[in-house]
């Protein structure tokens, strides 16, 4: 009988250590599984503040591209109000369409909202041309208007 008892208490002793590591597995996985999200956050974080550089970057750019365009305007209805300068109807449509152009370009980069470094590259690769496009016509219409 005795020896019956010390198999149930080997048994008994050897189930609570199976049953105690397997807790103690469960603690570790789910540090892990912690230390993973934080990381994932971290790394999410970083993304968003890269977006956000970027994005300063660029508004920075248009912005002082538009500042410009604004004073090419404004030198230019100067000259007209003084008579120095007439436009024909060719050129005020397409002062009209410039002006159009930048409303568009600002309207589009005040309105942007991406939530991955994906979209962000898209929408930057996209806008940037365009606002290439944008300053290549400026320059042409000043420099075919002097």
């Amino acid at each position: 009988m005795n020896i019956k008892k010390m198999k149930i208490l080997s048994i008994s002793v050897l189930t609570l250590m199976f049953l105690f590591s397997g807790c103690n597995q469960k603690a570790k996985e789910e540090d892990k599984d912690e230390k993973v999200k934080k990381e994932l956050k971290d790394v999410g974080d970083e993304v968003d503040e890269l977006v956000k550089a970027e994005r300063d970057k660029l508004e920075n750019n248009v912005n002082n591209a538009i500042a410009d365009f604004d004073q090419k305007i404004e030198k230019l209805n100067e000259k007209i109000e003084n008579q120095k300068v007439t436009i024909s109807q060719e050129q005020k449509e397409a002062l009209a369409e410039l002006k159009t152009k930048r409303d568009e370009l600002q309207g589009r980069l005040d309105e942007v909202q991406v939530q991955s470094k994906e979209e962000w590259e898209k929408f930057k690769s996209e806008f940037e041309k365009d606002f290439d496009n944008f300053k290549t016509s400026v320059k042409d219409f000043f420099v075919d208007n002097e």
